[in-house]
């Protein structure tokens, strides 16, 4: 391994456990459990892919710890998407946009894998390529979700809920563009394949970093979260309205 690689891999293991650190130091381990989750399973799964790396189980493990990793990323940015759009939650219809954007997305994903199946993989293998698809595709949309209803709502600036999110995004975005190319070019892209996802990665774990080592601005409360609800609902009644008069004409 060269000193490249080797700092691409462990590096983020090192300033992964640094933010553990400034969690507890800051007690913020209480306001993101979650987030404090998804950090010890990142350590967890580096330790564990580096002590089976070799042996005839380093497959499985590898998997296995993607699918928990997708698990736990998946549970941290709803955290965040909680923290900052808690009191829309009073309206329905927002209640709906977390699971009806997860299952879009894997209504998509699905028919993708069936359009266009991976190239040059055995059929086992192309059922994990495609898994790991739609585990990228699920957490990149979500995280899209989150910063497009930022700006519909104007939600106000939250360091560290933004910055978390974010970082995940880039984390999945990584790993997407992996297992598009894996996908759809087989070996050809090894390089790319094979340096996209620890890359994204460390980017991700220094955005974090940077952002927990900031002070945390006082939050300035521009317009209540009351009255914006009160003027979601006011359009959406607008919209109700113009939808039943274009069906009456």
């Amino acid at each position: 391994m060269s000193a490249l690689e080797f700092t691409v891999e462990w590096l983020p293991v090192a300033l992964q456990a640094w933010i553990s650190v400034i969690l507890a130091r800051k007690g913020l381990y209480r306001r993101f459990p979650l987030f404090v989750l998804y950090t010890i399973v990142q350590i967890g799964t580096a330790l564990a892919r580096a002590d089976w790396f070799g042996s005839k189980s380093y497959f499985y493990v590898y998997w296995w710890t993607a699918a928990i990793q997708a698990l736990v990323s998946v549970l941290a940015i709803h955290e965040g998407f909680r923290a900052v759009f808690g009191a829309f939650y009073r309206l329905p219809w927002f209640r709906l946009l977390w699971p009806g954007t997860v299952s879009l997305i894997w209504a998509y994903a699905a028919w993708r894998a069936w359009a266009n199946p991976p190239v040059h993989i055995s059929r086992f293998g192309a059922m994990i390529v495609s898994v790991a698809i739609v585990a990228s595709y699920t957490i990149v949309g979500l995280v899209l979700l989150f910063f497009l209803l930022v700006k519909v709502v104007r939600a106000r600036w939250h360091l560290y809920e933004f910055n978390i999110v974010y970082g995940i995004g880039l984390t999945a975005l990584g790993m997407m563009i992996a297992a598009l190319v894996r996908s759809e070019f087989g070996t050809r892209f090894a390089k790319l394949t094979e340096w996209c996802p620890p890359v994204a990665y460390l980017v991700a774990v220094l955005v974090w970093l940077f952002a927990f080592l900031r002070k945390e601005p006082q939050i300035k409360i521009d317009t209540p979260p009351e009255l914006l609800l009160q003027e979601m609902r006011e359009d959406l009644n607008i919209v109700r309205r113009i939808f039943r008069g274009s069906r009456i004409r």
